[in-house]
Formats: C-alpha cells, sequence, structure tokens
C-alpha cells in the first residue's frame, strides 16, 4: 500500500459531496471477475471505480480530493481517433480521460465516505459492494492472509448480488463460472482467488499504463 493510502482525510463533505455526484453522473462502479491461467488462482475479481471524462478539470479536481482522501488512483489519456473518425473528430470526439480506483482497500475506504452522498442503483451498487468487501477484508485481517483466501457460496451470493444490480449482459455466463469454482475441488485449496486487496501502484499521467 503506498503512502497516499495511508494519509488522514481533509477533504471537505462539500468535496466528498462534489465527487460522489461525479460518480454518480460520470462514473461507474463495477466489478471485473476473470479467469486466471496460472497454478495458483482460477479467478480473478478486481472491484473498480471509474471516472470518464473528457474535461480535464474535472478530472484534476477528483484527483486533487482522492489525494487529500489518501485513496490511491491512476490515471489514463487517450486521445482521440482522427484517423478512423476523420471529419466527426472536431464535432463529435475529444480526447478522455480514465480515472480508476482498484484495490478493496481503497474502495472501502473511498465508498464508506461516498455512499451517503450517493442515490438510486449507484448507492445500491455502493452497499453491496462494500458489505462484500468488509467480508473479504475482515477474513483477510482474521486469518492473516494478503486476501488470497477462497471464496465460498457466501462471497459468490454477494458477487452475483451486485452484479444483478449492475445489469450485466455477461450475468448467466459469470454466474455460472463462480458457481463451478465454489463446487471444484480446487477451491478447496487455499490459493485460489485474489482478491487484489491492495491494488495497483498509484500512477500519474506522465506513468499511466496503455490499458485498463
Amino acid at each position: 500500500m503506498s503512502d497516499m493510502d495511508n494519509q488522514q482525510q481533509t477533504a471537505t463533505d462539500a468535496e466528498i459531496g462534489w465527487l460522489a455526484g461525479i460518480i454518480d453522473g460520470e462514473g461507474s462502479i463495477v466489478m471485473q471477475i476473470s479467469r486466471r491461467a496460472d497454478r495458483t488462482q482460477v479467478l480473478r475479481v478486481q472491484p473498480r471505480i471509474i471516472i470518464t471524462n473528457t474535461d480535464q478539470g474535472i478530472i484534476d479536481k477528483a484527483v486533487s480530493i482522492l489525494t487529500a482522501l489518501g485513496i490511491g488512483k491512476n490515471v489514463r489519456h487517450t486521445r482521440a481517433n482522427n484517423i478512423k473518425h476523420g471529419a466527426l473528430v472536431g464535432k463529435s470526439y475529444r480526447d478522455i480521460t480514465y480515472l480508476n480506483v482498484d484495490g478493496f482497500r481503497r474502495i472501502r475506504k473511498l465508498l464508506m465516505v461516498m455512499t451517503p452522498h450517493l442515490a438510486g442503483n449507484k448507492q445500491a451498487r455502493a452497499v453491496a459492494l462494500s458489505a462484500f468487501i468488509n467480508r473479504r477484508v475482515t477474513m483477510a485481517k482474521n486469518l492473516s492472509l494478503g486476501g488470497n483466501y477462497r471464496y465460498d457460496e457466501t462471497d459468490v451470493a454477494m458477487m452475483l448480488k451486485f452484479l444483478r444490480l449492475t445489469k450485466t449482459k455477461n450475468y448467466d455466463h459469470v454466474s455460472r463460472m463462480l458457481n463451478e469454482y465454489t463446487r471444484s475441488d480446487r477451491a478447496k485449496t487455499r490459493l485460489m482467488m485474489d482478491s487484489d486487496l491492495d491494488g495497483n501502484a498509484e500512477r500519474t499521467p506522465e506513468m499511466a499504463p496503455a490499458t485498463l
């Protein structure tokens, strides 16, 4: 965990409310679940909060508030594809900046202060994701693990509850994948799923990765 994740909260309620409003209107609260090919982890679960915007000022303010809260983040820029879109670029396509917060502990910290300011589906997602993350973080702490402890039926039920709120088109596929995992003999071993507790190291725009 970076030093940025250990700073004490200094953002104001107004700033937190502003950030929640941006996430409510321009952001996403998601959970990415993918298969792992290595020998110790069958599936990888990555919750993520994303803000996407073409207005760099909005991204800069969001970055400033997250920094004040001591929450690490990743920033990535993409440029409009002039070749692909041709004359439409000037009218419809502009550079886009992505701001991501990932890692269970970082998202847990952000949701603790932000959830009361959210509304509707985003708040429901935040509540469901917080419950899941709290369970995993508490389990890792109690078992003195780094997060790579197998997911059980309760974890799967909480993940599926969250995914139903996102109305993902891949729900049936992911549901089968998760349920197959809990029934697998390999799931009985300890190191099976990566909870990604801490997230990636913080990146500035200059150090931004090429892909999400």
